[in-house]
């Protein structure tokens, strides 16, 4: 029959202190539970195709596990584990000759109170072998959110006009809205002002050379690029176009912004509408 014998007759055998014996077993449940944070932060990770830095896998965390995890203990293991978010390559900018120049009435105040009062757009390109596709958005400040976009292997004044009458047709009535551009030639024919005047809407255009004016843009595309573009082998055109709309599709409606409260562009404006529908 066996013996039972107690935690002071085995501490005293095995000539190991008490207090040693419980700082052990604190640190092997602290052990224990770091291996399921990096389990959880790995699979986030993934699940995101590692676009997330340690402040928006804090907050994907919180979401998932219901649980508030320092962003400084999420840092340490992620780079214990040497995951990494994708480092964003900068943009090369170009000017092309104008033809008609409008103020820059946006004058880098890219804060917006309501939906549709300032929204800025601009043109990439996006590579794929020897074929290159243009992408022309239109972004609301308001909530980041991208209102409309087209894809075409012409980068020309159609690009442009059909992805303005695309928002007009969703969006509707635009009246009084600012819409922002660079001086890209696209921009400054006089069927594309005509277009935005008789919508009733103000143009607006960076200065000369200054990407800065048009930030938020910018910022998208880089967004798209560093996220999608630069860490995805294509095998077709096709494959290319479709991973776009899924990715704008996603940037909308999950990517998480830390301006917009740690919400999605599309669920920030949700929440704006429900509050301002209370009594």
């Amino acid at each position: 029959m066996s013996r039972i014998y107690g935690l002071s007759f085995l501490l005293n055998v095995s000539g190991i202190s008490r207090s040693g014996y419980y700082k052990w077993l604190k640190r092997s449940a602290r052990s224990e539970k770091e291996d399921q944070l990096r389990n959880r932060i790995l699979k986030l990770y993934e699940k995101f195709k590692g676009i997330y830095g340690y402040r928006r896998l804090k907050v994907a965390y919180k979401q998932q596990y219901s649980e508030t995890i320092n962003h400084k203990k999420i840092y340490r293991l992620m780079r214990e584990m040497g995951l990494k978010s994708r480092i964003r390559r900068k943009r090369r900018s170009f000017y092309k000759q104008t033809q008609i120049k409008k103020p820059n009435i946006l004058n880098r105040n890219f804060k917006a109170v309501k939906e549709k009062e300032k929204l800025v757009t601009d043109i990439t390109n996006l590579k794929y072998k020897n074929t290159t596709i243009y992408l022309c958005t239109i972004l609301d400040l308001y909530n980041r959110e991208i209102l409309a976009y087209l894809m075409s292997k012409k980068n020309d004044n159609q690009l442009v006009a059909n992805t303005f009458k695309e928002v007009i047709e969703k969006e509707g009535e635009l009246t009084g809205t600012i819409l922002h551009s660079d001086q890209g030639s696209q921009y400054t024919t006089e069927y594309y002002s005509e277009l935005l005047i008789k919508a009733g809407i103000e143009q607006s255009m960076s200065r000369r050379g200054n990407c800065l004016d048009n930030a938020p843009m910018e910022c998208f595309f880089s967004h798209l690029k560093s996220e999608l573009i630069y860490i995805t082998k294509y095998t077709s055109e096709e494959e290319l176009i479709q991973s776009v709309k899924n990715y704008i599709g996603f940037y909308n409606t999950e990517r998480i912004q830390v301006k917009l409260k740690n919400l999605s562009p599309v669920a920030y404006r949700l929440q704006e509408m429900g509050k301002s529908n209370l009594p």
